[in-house]
């Protein structure tokens, strides 16, 4: 670039810092604003509920700091809900297009609940085969639920399949799509009952651990981690980086097909927004990973005009991001201070503290007039009762839902032992995002943090089932049987 004379260059220069020092200042404002003013951050306190965490060693590439984050992180970032611009495209997405034919028709808030109570406003209709196969349909005429012959399959609105099978060995498989599942064992080790769990997803196997614990009575599964961080890694993440970090995931075509659901942060304050982010679209890639998207790629009627969603809010990401902090506040004071597991132990489900629980399986579900209806992975659930009925339920609220799956606000009787489930889940994603996040410190804009020092655990670790993926295949054909012993018998 050439210039006419040194004045020029003075010009520019002049103008380029009184712009960087107009910058300075705008951002100190706005830390300032977010820290609670002040010429040093103010102290983050621990999520509603909890208690605070005894120590909070400084990482030692950094000194100690933290502040309040935001009670709204998006507000006058995110602005409002994206909107449609074109068929298959939403506003504020860098990715966000959806496949052709695949979008949802778009009944929100009024006309979602209207829409919603029409087609869940009568009770399921029954059909039962010769081989004793009992399946439901809602008022439409789709399938919502089979169960029979040792198999259970819960059906979806979009296409989605869950089929669990419980064997008489005691063993339990999971399956939620071709190649994608897991099978379980229960096993007794120095007297204390445990489960080991074979995934296989994407033609990888890998088996994971969950511990016993006996609480009023019943028996609960824990999420045994399968790799232990530093203690100085833990603290990183659980307080705020210093500035705001924008992140570009790289992420595929399952984001398109969620676009009306799921937004991510449009700048990360700290790790638990970032990870916040992770497990959501987690949830969302293995759902769509594992085939729930067969029936839509041969349906463009897939989204009727009347469908309704409730796409995730700012608040209930919110929510979703206090469950973040309160559990690494917990993992590092466990990873300063270790214990010895045992006695009774409230599991996840029915602690008072714990209220929001992303679906991680797909389920089928009874509302109270007598429909059933679906929860897809990435479904949200707010925790309303904290103490089960006779049968081990307890209530809680759709808080947000995809298309057609159970209306957002209504309230429904779910299993503990299901909504335990869903907080292993939630526990494995977060640790998954944290190895993720140890690999990805320093770097695509992510600070820099102590070393993770990943380590595998000794009680969460197991050898995989090598027949785990037979017998989810095995268990595939079984249910494409009940499948088809149910459409030739249903009524026309």
């Amino acid at each position: 670039m050439n210039f006419k004379s040194k004045g020029s260059i003075t010009r520019i220069s002049a103008f380029l810092a009184t712009f960087v020092v107009a910058c300075g200042l705008v951002w100190s404002q706005n830390r300032n604003v977010r820290g609670g003013g002040g010429t040093a951050p103010q102290a983050r306190s621990a999520p509603a509920g909890r208690a605070a965490p005894q120590a909070r060693p400084a990482p030692p590439s950094a000194p100690a700091r933290s502040f309040a984050r935001p009670p709204a992180p998006y507000a006058g970032a995110r602005g409002a809900a994206p909107t449609r611009q074109a068929p298959g495209v939403y506003a504020g997405r860098g990715q966000g297009v959806a496949p052709s034919g695949r979008q949802p028709g778009g009944a929100t808030g009024a006309g979602a609940a209207a829409t919603a109570a029409s087609r869940f406003s009568t009770p399921s209709r029954t059909v039962t085969t010769s081989t004793g196969v009992v399946a439901k349909m809602d008022s439409a005429g789709s399938v919502t639920s089979i169960r029979g012959n040792g198999v259970s399959i819960n059906e979806g609105a979009r296409g989605e399949r869950t089929v669990i099978s419980q064997r008489a060995d005691q063993s339990r498989l999971v399956s939620t799509g071709a190649g994608h599942g897991f099978v379980e064992h229960a096993t007794v080790e120095n007297g204390r009952p445990y489960i080991q769990r074979t995934y296989v997803a994407n033609g990888r196997t890998y088996a994971r651990v969950f511990r016993g614990a006996y609480y009023n009575g019943f028996l609960y599964y824990h999420y045994v981690p399968a790799w232990i961080f530093a203690p100085g890694f833990w603290w990183w993440a659980f307080n705020p980086w210093r500035f705001p970090v924008f992140f570009n995931w790289g992420w595929g075509p399952w984001f398109g097909w969620y676009a009306y659901y799921f937004a991510p942060y449009p700048y990360y304050f700290g790790a638990s927004m970032w990870l916040t982010d992770y497990i959501l679209s987690a949830d969302l890639q293995d759902a769509y990973n594992a085939g729930y998207n067969a029936g839509w790629q041969s349906s463009a009627t897939i989204w009727p005009a009347e469908s309704s969603y409730a796409p995730l809010t700012p608040e209930l990401k919110q929510a979703i991001d206090d469950e973040v902090s309160a559990e690494l506040a917990r993992q590092a004071n466990a990873a300063a201070n270790p214990q010895v597991a045992g006695g009774e132990e409230v599991p996840a489900a029915l602690d008072p503290k714990i209220r929001t629980f992303i679906v991680s399986i797909g389920l089928t579900e009874k509302l109270p007039s007598g429909a059933e209806c679906f929860l897809a992975p990435g479904d949200v659930l707010s925790r309303i009762d904290d103490t089960p009925d006779a049968n081990r339920n307890v209530r809680v609220m759709v808080s947000s839902s995809q298309a057609n799956d159970c209306p957002a606000g209504s309230q429904l009787m779910i299993g503990v032992q299901e909504l335990q489930e869903m907080y292993n889940a939630f526990q494995q994603k977060l640790e998954a995002g944290l190895n993720k996040l140890s690999q990805t410190q320093g770097k695509n804009g992510i600070p820099a943090g102590p070393a993770a020092n990943p380590k595998p655990s000794p009680e969460g670790t197991a050898q995989p089932d090598p027949s785990a993926a037979a017998q989810l295949e095995q268990q595939q054909k079984a249910a494409n049987q009940a499948e088809q012993e149910v459409a030739a018998q249903r009524p026309d």
